[in-house]
């Protein structure tokens, strides 16, 4: 069996592990990202079943997301919280005809099985992982004609997803665009990722993590163990138009969800830094004159030089603020407003 690591350095990437960092031109890579058809190989992101009769509604009551109806071919984005309103995790669902398909961030997976794990004594519903299952995402403005030019379908709507078969395997695509950019994402049998892997670089540009990188800091995409911790509200990573219902019933962490709400502002949010290239690699700790006010998480190369982004205390994110990095009188970085110019 193949692993997407050693696909991609049979055709020239440059890894770290098992991380593809890129296949020899980021910023074309960058490219195909944003104006054509891109193939990322998630290497590290993890995937849960959820099982049982109970599964959705015992999920409702500890996700932001509204997923109690939801019908198989369905998706959608939430965050699971502690009684404080701080982050367990961050999944994204894909409801499927007797299970549902959860996706995770790299490390993610553990945080909410443990989390998980202790409210599902008196339901019918279990949460186990899809060791047997791969990640592959297609995403630009070409990826649905990309798709359909490999398994002959019509890719699903935002929201949605379906069953799809390369050879004699099953695979699941879904719909899902956190970072501004039209995408789609395929849970493929491990056994099928190679051959499947193949087809889709004849159709879309292979894409590695620098290239990835690039596209959330210029969209600011923030990720759970990375931009994000278990001492991140949602509503302070920019996350309430995309994970959070305000319609549906009570779930853990909600009362402090509403009451930021009703409020009005958060202490805290995610914000673009431009900053110098020799500043030094993320994270980097960010100061207001001698106060610590957050952290740059993630920092990429971008269009007109070097940027990042992070969550800074409401004092340092008016666009135009200067923070110094890593120390008081450390290098300059300038906050903009994300999406980046």
């Amino acid at each position: 069996m193949t692993s997407y690591a050693s696909w991609a350095e049979a055709r020239g990437a440059t890894l770290d592990g098992e991380r593809v960092l890129d296949f020899g031109d980021a910023a074309a890579e960058a490219a195909a990202l944003r104006e054509g058809a891109a193939l990322w190989g998630r290497a590290g992101w993890e995937l849960l079943w959820l099982r049982g009769g109970d599964r959705l509604a015992f999920l409702h009551k500890y996700i932001t997301q509204d997923v109690a109806e939801l019908q198989p071919g369905q998706s959608t984005y939430g965050c699971c919280l502690t009684v404080k309103g701080t982050l367990v995790g961050e999944l994204t669902l894909h409801v499927d005809a007797d299970a549902a398909l959860a996706v995770v961030p790299p490390g993610g997976a553990e945080p909410l099985l443990a989390h998980l794990g202790k409210f599902a004594l008196f339901d019918d519903a279990s949460l186990e992982r899809a060791d047997d299952l791969a990640l592959l995402s297609v995403w630009g403005p070409g990826a649905a004609a990309a798709l359909e030019q490999v398994l002959g379908v019509t890719p699903p709507a935002a929201g949605a997803n379906l069953r799809a078969t390369h050879g004699e395997h099953s695979l699941l695509i879904a719909r899902d665009d956190p970072a501004g950019v039209p995408g789609y994402d395929l849970a493929v049998p491990s056994a099928a990722l190679a051959s499947l892997a193949d087809a889709l670089a004849a159709a879309a540009t292979p894409v590695g993590e620098r290239a990835i990188e690039r596209l959330r800091v210029e969209q600011g995409w923030p990720l759970f163990g990375v931009d994000m911790s278990e001492k991140t509200i949602p509503t302070e990573a920019g996350l309430k138009e995309r994970a959070v219902s305000f319609s549906k019933g009570c779930y853990l962490g909600q009362e402090v969800v509403v009451r930021i709400e009703h409020r009005g502002h958060v202490n805290r949010s995610l914000v673009g830094v431009r900053l110098p290239a020799d500043a030094g690699p993320a994270p980097l700790a960010a100061f207001l004159g001698a106060k610590q006010v957050g952290e740059v998480t993630t920092i990429a190369d971008v269009a007109g030089g070097s940027a990042g982004i992070g969550i800074l205390h409401r004092k340092a994110t008016e666009p135009g603020t200067t923070v110094h990095l890593g120390a008081p009188d450390g290098p300059e970085a300038t906050v903009c407003a994300l999406p980046l110019a």
